[in-house]
């Protein structure tokens, strides 16, 4: 019976829809409302359609009433095929209001141009025109434009899924970048000039140093020719003892020795280069569109885009560093050699081969030494490196490059990932993207020292969720005591956090509630 009564009025809704649809189109503005076997009827519907499209056109909206017809006829077609209305309600709104504006539009549109005296009132009809004529004399033109300019605004803004502060925000994201580069080109280049004044110092120093070992060594061929000369006259016996003991003293083959053993050592260490890996656009994935009123899944856009700057060691340098680490490790009484140097965005890793009878865990004993000698904030020593016979030293870099999370966000790993829970956690030390599946942990639990990076790693994780799930794949318990890290999300009450009834709070700050919220779960 329901069914039966629905397809009865959306039959007459088209029906009726179409009269209008046609009185509308035929309209005639010579023609008026009267009925006369002497005017001749050009409108397609008759006397009726004088009279309706006369009423609406001329006193109602002005042309833009064709809304109500096309708005009646798709009305009438969902009540026809049974389709739901409550996704109609919303849509029909917006058209009128949007009927109501543009015939104020264009009836203040006809006093700017018209100046008060219009020769017709059809594009926006007798009720546009007197609208508008009211806002303008409370108003005025510039209240009254700014008045319907805000109402658009909020008419496009309400309806579609357009942001306007969008292309503002784009615009100052990139003015920003633009001058973060700056700033950075600009740190570089003073870096840049301090070295080289410190490289021209220590060329000084050099100079200086060989000026003096130039006035020593003639001094000291003075001094030998000097003992030459006694020597040729001393008995050949005594002759032969001190060219024995010259030979023993002489330090010069000494430091070659060492030397040549130092740059074959050098030569010797391999150096890996850090891993550039390919972007994608992971707002372009088809798999995140959406339709209009869905969900929308956060673009990348909201995040900072990497500055391109490269300030990271040279293969001299890393060899540099590798020879000095293998000297500070024989101050220390362990023999090893480096084998491999693995340069990271942050951290480079040093593969050191043991020697022969050394243990391990004399290395492990030394972080805290090397981390004073080699000038660095901490050594973490991996003892030994899992599948292979070396230690690894993980030492931070002098000038440690920012890894970005909107670069891990935009990698193949993390676009191509199939799991809702793929967290995009950093770059390992090879500069390799990092990331992992929280649906393989059934436990996961995040320590470490004050400003370690606790708090980032777990705003990582959350965000890493947010960007590949929707509010009906997935949901958060969050538990707060602190009151401080995760009170940001309170924002996401109404999409992802787990509500209970038995407290009021959306994130749990309290030891009643999270029991509560625990056993609930």
């Amino acid at each position: 019976m329901q069914n039966r009564r629905q397809e009865i009025i959306g039959i007459l809704l088209l029906i009726i829809s179409l009269c209008i649809l046609a009185s509308l189109i035929g309209f005639n503005p010579s023609e008026e409302p009267r009925i006369s076997p002497n005017v001749k009827l050009t409108n397609t519907m008759g006397i009726v359609g004088i009279y309706v499209s006369y009423g609406l056109i001329k006193l109602g909206f002005g042309y833009s009433v064709i809304i109500l017809p096309l708005l009646g006829f798709v009305w009438g077609w969902w009540l026809f095929s049974h389709r739901k209305l409550e996704n109609l309600y919303r849509t029909s709104l917006y058209l009128v209001g949007a009927m109501l504006l543009l015939s104020i539009s264009l009836g203040q549109t006809t006093i700017w141009i018209y100046e008060g005296n219009p020769p017709h009132l059809l594009y926006s009809g007798f009720t546009g025109w007197s609208i508008a004529n009211l806002f303008h004399d409370f108003l005025g033109g510039i209240g009254v434009a700014v008045i319907l300019m805000g109402g658009w605004l909020l008419l496009i803004r309400g309806y579609f899924s357009w942001s306007f502060y969008h292309p503002f925000q784009t615009a100052g994201k990139w003015i920003q970048d633009k001058w973060n580069s700056f700033s950075l080109e600009r740190e570089l280049k003073k870096k840049e000039k301090s070295k080289q004044q410190h490289t021209q110092e220590l060329i000084s120093k050099i100079e200086e140093k060989e000026d003096e070992n130039f006035t020593e060594t003639l001094e000291k061929k003075e001094e030998i020719s000097t003992v030459e000369e006694e020597k040729n006259n001393l008995p050949p016996n005594e002759r032969k003892i001190s060219n024995e003991i010259n030979s023993i003293n002489d330090n010069s083959i000494i430091e070659e020795k060492v030397e040549d053993r130092i740059s074959d050592e050098t030569e010797n260490i391999e150096v890996g280069e850090m891993v550039e890996e390919d972007e994608v656009q992971l707002d372009k994935l088809k798999e995140r569109k959406a339709s209009i009123r869905e969900y929308q899944l956060p673009t990348t856009e909201l995040l900072d885009s990497p500055l391109n700057i490269q300030d990271g060691m040279s293969r001299d340098e890393l060899l540099e560093r590798a020879n000095f680490l293998t000297k500070s490790l024989e101050t220390f009484g362990v023999e090893g050699k480096v084998v491999n140097v693995h340069p990271g965005p942050v951290i480079t890793l040093f593969e050191v081969e043991p020697a022969e009878g050394v243990r391990v865990n004399k290395f492990v004993q030394l972080s805290d030494d090397l981390a004073r000698v080699m000038e660095a904030s901490r050594v973490r020593v991996i003892a030994p490196i899992p599948g292979k016979s070396s230690v690894g030293i993980e030492i931070p870099n002098r000038n440690p490059a920012l890894v970005y999370y909107k670069s891990i966000v935009n990698s193949e790993k993390f676009a191509s990932s199939k799991s809702l829970l793929t967290l995009a956690i950093g770059k390992s030390t090879s500069g390799e993207i990092e990331t992992l599946n929280l649906g393989d942990m059934p436990h996961l639990l995040i320590a470490g020292t004050t400003g370690s990076g606790k708090s980032v790693c777990l705003n990582t994780i959350v965000c890493s969720i947010l960007y590949r799930a929707k509010p009906d794949e997935v949901r958060f318990m969050i538990i707060d005591p602190k009151k401080v890290e995760m009170t940001m999300y309170r924002s996401l009450e109404k999409y992802f956090l787990i509500r209970s009834a038995d407290f009021d709070e959306p994130i749990v700050t309290t030891t009643e509630n999270a029991i509560l919220a625990l056993k609930g779960l």
